[in-house]
């Protein structure tokens, strides 16, 4: 099951450009709805979940199914590199949107361990991992950064050794049509 779902995943994200559906998805919803999902593991695995969602966001101009991978792949990173290196403080992720300027923001940020300089070079590569053979595939950050590419969007990795990391994405604002 897991290889088909890898398969599967590769294949998504290898269409052409032009296959490429865009309608106006709520982020917040997204966000929401990936959180609901995994909320229920975070509590048990005693991982204190911030969310702070901007109201009144403008949607993306995506399609609803890349939007929740996006928050999953992120969301679950987080999760996993505090797994891995559980702070002293507690376990924490925070997930928040914001509007600045023209693009819709969107930042997943954990407590955890942070990551070297060499793996935030790496992070976007197909099959990089940090994680044990049998934990991860590698592909995570790469979809990830493959749906950002597809919507115009920007992704950047923030990371301090022992403070955590702080993922950021952010797409352009839709063009308003007057009519």
């Amino acid at each position: 099951r897991r290889m088909s779902g890898v398969v599967a995943q590769l294949g998504e994200y290898s269409r052409e450009p032009n296959m490429i559906r865009e309608v106006p998805v709520d982020l917040n919803e997204a966000a929401r709805a990936v959180l609901e999902l995994l909320g229920p593991v975070f509590k048990r695995q005693r991982v204190e979940l911030d969310v702070d969602l901007a109201p009144d966001l403008p949607p993306v101009m995506s399609d609803s199914g890349h939007m929740r991978s996006l928050v999953q792949n992120l969301v679950t990173n987080a999760r996993d590199a505090l797994m891995e290196s559980p702070p002293p403080e507690g376990e924490r992720v925070t997930v928040r949107t914001w509007q600045e300027d023209a693009w819709i923001k969107l930042s997943v940020a954990d407590n955890g361990p942070g990551m070297p300089e060499e793996v935030i070079h790496q992070a976007f590569d197909p099959f990089f991992t940090t994680k044990e053979v049998g934990k991860g595939t590698g592909l995570g950050l790469y979809v990830v950064h493959r749906i950002v590419d597809q919507y115009n969007g920007t992704i950047s990795i923030h990371s301090n050794p022992a403070q955590g990391t702080r993922i950021e994405v952010q797409f352009p604002v839709p063009a308003r049509e007057d009519g």
